[in-house]
């Protein structure tokens, strides 16, 4: 009940300030606020620094039991042209330690004066002791298409996730982007909605993991874990509001606030069979569901930071 009333009063705020800001919109626009003109299109190619603190890591709706905020740093590239390189760095503040670094090459331009695709590719490296859902997966390629009518955005996204067993997903984004205010301060409002679908054997490898370090540390080698778990295919695994906003400073410095309202669905429940690698004996098939599976919550995610142009 409270989840629900909660959410009803997200939304309610949610749509006050769409409404709001569409109004201050169309007060502040002139042709200074054309497409071609925005702060993020420049003629030089620019680097850029990005800095962001967030309240835990979730990927697909899900999240480890043990909480990850990170201290993210980036530091990229942009030619101005359609082509972007970035390395990443996530800091877990907790446990003291670089969970995870990572490589992003990308590429995106639109076709019509509406309509954009993307291309991008991704290499990870976690910490052999990260505890991110999405450990076990080495890398990814991306594709992605947008397109923008006046009164909404619609992109689609596919991902093709690397591991030792490899994923696909797909996501379906509804957003509108709100800008207003002059050229020295520019401000932006994107609300959206996204609705996210995946196949499974990131989470099977995830399970896995946890299991052997749990019971054997990292030196095991005597059993042999195998995960299944009740969803064959590709399943809807999450929904999320965002209500991102972000205030530019001229042309040099952005600062945002990033809430997220993720709402997981669809339990994953996972059965583990253990076998012995000498004798390739079945020891045991136990229930290795884990414990934020049983009783999936709604929760607010949040990541706020700044980015810097030079």
């Amino acid at each position: 009940m409270i989840k629900i009333i909660c959410l009803k009063i997200f939304l309610i705020l949610f749509f006050i300030m769409y409404n709001i800001t569409s109004i201050h919109a169309e007060i502040f626009k002139d042709s200074n606020f054309k497409k071609n003109d925005s702060i993020r299109i420049k003629k030089k190619p620019i680097f850029y620094l990005h800095s962001e603190f967030s309240n835990n890591q979730f990927f697909n709706g899900r999240y480890d039991s043990i909480k990850l905020q990170y201290q993210t740093f980036t530091l990229g590239f942009d030619n101005q042209k359609g082509f972007t390189f970035e390395v990443t760095a996530d800091y877990f503040i907790k446990g003291d330690i670089i969970d995870n670094y990572e490589i992003l090459a990308s590429y995106s331009r639109y076709l019509t004066e509406n309509f954009s695709i993307g291309a991008s590719g991704t290499k990870y490296f976690f910490h052999t002791n990260s505890k991110n859902i999405k450990n076990s997966i080495q890398g990814f390629l991306e594709l992605s298409f947008n397109y923008d009518f006046s009164f909404m955005s619609i992109g689609l996204i596919s991902d093709y996730y690397i591991g030792s067993e490899n994923d696909f997903s797909l996501g379906l984004n509804f957003s509108k982007s709100v800008e207003f205010g002059n050229e020295k301060n520019k401000y932006f409002w994107e609300p959206s909605f996204s609705i996210n679908a995946s196949t499974l054997n990131y989470f099977t490898e995830y399970v896995n993991n946890k299991i052997i370090k749990a019971e054997t540390g990292f030196g095991h080698k005597k059993n042999r874990y195998i995960t299944t778990t009740n969803f064959q295919g590709i399943d809807i695994l999450d929904f999320e509001l965002g209500s991102k906003f972000t205030v530019s400073c001229n042309n040099k410095v952005d600062i945002f606030f990033d809430p997220i309202f993720i709402v997981p669905i669809n339990p994953i429940k996972t059965i583990t069979t253990i076998e012995n690698i000498k004798t390739n004996q079945i020891e045991a098939t136990v229930t290795s569901t884990p414990i934020s599976e049983r009783n999936l919550k709604d929760y607010f995610y949040f990541g706020f930071g700044f980015i810097y142009r030079f």
